[in-house]
């Protein structure tokens, strides 16, 4: 996507080395997966203790579509040496809240515990890849804020995790 000036976009169309594609192009899995070492990064709004992220709604509060989340979760994954990354901060600004969460409650699962990769906040990395739901609950504790944790202990427990 070009946006600026009218210099801009006569240099862009004068230049080969730049080409524009629409999103059946951009955001085709098969694509993204041809680039090898492929990282895609995306952001959420909370994840779950089973690795469900839904970046979508806050507080009731809808934020936006899925985007090209799905489609470039699954590019990476299919990339040869790719990475798929949610990053997000383990609590909300004002800090009365923890983005993760025992389970999405009325939010949309955005991208499906199954195709999540690795999971980050200011507090480390949480791989989910190949984990059980016992060890992603785990590892996904370690990485929330300090404030939740004893809180997100108790939920794993009545969750089995």
């Amino acid at each position: 996507m070009l946006i600026g000036s009218t210099k801009l976009f006569e240099y862009a169309r004068a230049n080969p080395a730049i080409t524009l594609h629409s999103t059946d192009y951009t955001h085709d899995p098969r694509v993204l997966a041809r680039l090898p070492r492929f990282v895609a990064i995306n952001s959420a709004v909370e994840v779950d203790l089973t690795g469900n992220v839904n970046s979508e709604i806050a507080a009731g509060r809808y934020l936006g579509a899925i985007g090209g989340q799905a489609d470039y979760v699954r590019g990476a994954q299919l990339s040869p040496g790719g990475r798929s990354i949610i990053a997000m901060a383990s609590a909300t600004p004002d800090g009365k809240y923890s983005r993760i969460v025992a389970s999405l409650k009325g939010a949309p699962v955005t991208t499906a515990r199954a195709d999540v990769d690795l999971i980050v906040t200011e507090y480390g990395v949480a791989d989910l890849r190949g984990a059980s739901m016992r060890e992603r609950a785990k590892r996904l504790k370690a990485i929330a804020h300090p404030d939740f944790r004893d809180h997100l202990h108790e939920a794993a427990e009545v969750l089995g995790n």
